[in-house]
Order: structure tokens, then C-alpha cells, then sequence
């Protein structure tokens, strides 16, 4: 139905100042959803993005004034510890961020849907007004998909790659697979064989 807006006449579509409300709800919408986007998962991305190496070095400092102090193999044990804690808590954040991602994207697909029949009943009056919340659902939109999607060189999978590959590296060296030899050296004189006795016997 057109409406007038002063002496040049009817223009076609709805009044614009009839949108303001529903505009401004699915503003609110959006607001709400890049909040729990931004804000709420703050202390998961801390969690992702802490550098591992200065991690355990704080946590080694916790046993300076410690009596009595940890010793060599308790040391490794609390290492081992720490290391497969670590992990398990990285990935507990990855996937509490992408079940969130999940839900906001779910969120932001009716939103969008609510903007795009607002597009329809406005027609060519008011199509500005609805190019401001289409653009901030698309910006939102591609903000989730690539955080969520950690790809492999993120700082967050970097870390995770370094823990993982640290614990497999240390569980190798005390549990191998075969038993190590060491290698043949010409300047030691036993080089891992015990002297017979005979030769004891004959040099003595």
C-alpha cells in the first residue's frame, strides 16, 4: 500500500517508520548473538591460546619454596601429568566452542530468515533500512565459521600439536618398542661385552 512522506506523492511499499520496531528487534537479536560469540567462550579462548612452554615454567615455579622439592622421577611423572591434563583440556575447549558455534549459527539462520521476509514486505521503499542488519548477520556469520573451524595452522591447533607430539615423544623414549642398541664404538674397549675369563685368567 503506498504511504506519503510530504508534496512529491505517494511512494509505493511501506511506511519505513512502520519497521522500526521490528528492526530493532532483530538489532537486539544480533547484538545478543555476537555477545555470546565475543564474550562468553573468553576464558576457552585463553585457555587455546596460552603458550604451553610458559605454562609448565609457571607451574615449575609453583615448587620453589615446595618441602620436600619433587625429585627426578617425580618430576617426569608430574610432567607426563601436566601434558596429557593439558591436552584434554584444550580439546574440551575446542569442542565446548564449536558446540557454541553450532547453536549461534542455528540462532543466526532465523534471524536472517526474519530479515530477508522483512526485505519482501518492505519492497523498494525501505530497502536501505534492512541492508544494515544483512550485512552485520553476514560479517557474524563468516566471523563463527572461520574461528570455529580451526585449521591447522591457528595458533590454537599449533599448540595442541606441540602438547600431543611432546607426550608421544616422551612415551616412545620410556616405552619403546624394540630394545635400543647403542652403536658400535672402536674407541671403547669392551664396547658392551664383558670380558671372558680366560683372557682375565691369561693377562693375569
Amino acid at each position: 500500500m503506498p504511504y506519503s512522506t510530504g508534496p512529491k506523492g505517494p511512494k509505493p511499499g511501506i511506511d519505513p517508520r512502520r519497521l522500526r520496531f521490528p528492526l530493532l528487534r532483530i538489532q537486539q537479536q544480533l547484538h545478543q548473538l555476537r555477545y555470546a560469540w565475543r564474550r562468553q567462550p573468553d576464558k576457552l579462548r585463553r585457555i587455546l591460546l596460552e603458550d604451553p612452554k610458559r605454562e609448565w615454567l609457571n607451574y615449575r615455579r609453583s615448587w620453589r619454596y615446595k618441602r620436600p622439592r619433587p625429585r627426578a622421577a617425580e618430576r617426569r611423572q608430574l610432567y607426563d601429568e601436566w601434558l596429557f591434563n593439558e591436552i584434554k583440556q584444550r580439546q574440551d575447549a575446542i569442542k565446548q566452542l564449536q558446540e557454541l558455534a553450532k547453536q549461534i549459527l542455528k540462532s543466526l539462520s532465523e534471524v536472517e530468515a526474519a530479515i530477508s521476509q522483512l526485505e519482501a514486505q518492505v519492497g523498494q521503499g525501505g530497502g536501505s533500512m534492512v541492508a544494515r542488519p544483512q550485512k552485520d548477520a553476514a560479517s557474524l556469520r563468516k566471523e563463527v565459521e572461520t574461528e570455529a573451524n580451526f585449521p591447522a595452522n591457528s595458533v590454537p591447533m599449533r599448540h595442541l600439536k606441540w602438547l600431543e607430539d611432546t607426550l608421544e615423544r616422551r612415551r616412545r623414549k620410556r616405552y619403546p618398542r624394540t630394545i635400543y642398541k647403542k652403536p658400535y664404538n672402536p674407541r671403547a674397549s669392551s664396547n658392551g661385552r664383558r670380558r671372558s675369563s680366560s683372557s682375565s685368567r691369561s693377562s693375569s
